[in-house]
């Protein structure tokens, strides 16, 4: 059988509506028609893998509005479709996202993947329901292998927030990157190295 690799993406979330409009104002006609083509690791990451991996690429309701529950309500759609060896990875909002559900449904995992993961609100930047009920709430995600990417000059989510990860997960290995930004590119080699570790 091959191996799962689930990967979630990243997303948006506002506390209010008029917030969520003013930002599709800003951000309209700010991507130029080769950007809706450009693939990022995520879809790349099949073929790097290789036949011997599945990876799943969920498509999350509502990515530039995202709340928790209806990310939860998909998710519970096909999880028990999905191998319980499988490696879990998300990246921003789907990283913290993943990072609750995994804790909500309880378990020992086998393999959890965050990247660039936001830890709680910053600058002004709402987390809204996916924010975690404590920060010793993190204590609880359990996995025989936690590990953690971030790069050091990352513009969207700061690099403490994996540190605050690290220092509450046991057994969490934080791999430090620099002049990845929030780690959109193509390719991500690290990251294939990570999943194929034992």
């Amino acid at each position: 059988m091959k191996q799962h690799v689930v990967v979630v993406h990243g997303a948006d979330s506002f506390l209010r509506y008029e917030e969520y409009i003013n930002s599709l104002r800003k951000s309209a006609g700010w991507n130029s028609i080769e950007d809706f083509d450009r693939k990022d690791w995520k879809a790349n990451l099949q073929q790097s893998l290789g036949d011997d991996y599945k990876v799943i690429l969920p498509k999350m309701p509502n990515k530039h509005n995202a709340r928790y529950l209806e990310w939860k309500i998909w998710m519970d759609g096909f999880f028990e479709q999905i191998d319980k060896n499988a490696i879990w990875v998300g990246h921003s909002m789907g990283a913290i996202f993943l990072a609750k559900y995994l804790i909500e449904r309880g378990g020992m995992y086998n393999k959890i993947i965050l990247v660039a993961a936001p830890f709680e609100d910053f600058d002004g930047e709402s987390l809204c329901d996916f924010n975690f009920d404590t920060k010793d709430f993190v204590k609880d995600l359990k996995a025989k292998k936690v590990i953690l990417y971030h790069s050091t000059d990352d513009p969207v989510v700061p690099y403490s927030h994996s540190e605050m990860y690290r220092s509450l997960i046991l057994n969490a290995e934080l791999i430090t990157l620099e002049e990845r930004s929030h780690i959109n590119q193509e390719r991500f080699p690290e990251i294939i190295a990570g999943i194929n570790s034992v």
